[in-house]
């Protein structure tokens, strides 16, 4: 069953849920309050896990890349 949820990005509705019902939740919702997607953006990954998780040879190779 899907149901109205509010966007993050620009507080409008869109839905939640299984997506066999989603034009019944846009059926209550008015035009101009329905959320019209967004591109999704990649967030960039910190590498401070990999600094615990690493080898020692890995760890290594990452410092002489930031000496050189």
């Amino acid at each position: 069953m899907c149901y109205p949820v509010k966007c993050a990005e620009c507080a409008k509705t869109t839905w939640a849920g299984d997506g066999q019902h989603i034009e019944m939740v846009r059926s209550n919702v008015e035009a101009g309050q329905w959320c019209p997607g967004h591109a999704k953006t990649e967030k960039p990954q910190t590498r401070l896990f990999a600094r615990f998780f690493s080898s020692s040879k890995q760890a290594e190779a990452r410092a002489g890349e930031r000496v050189a």
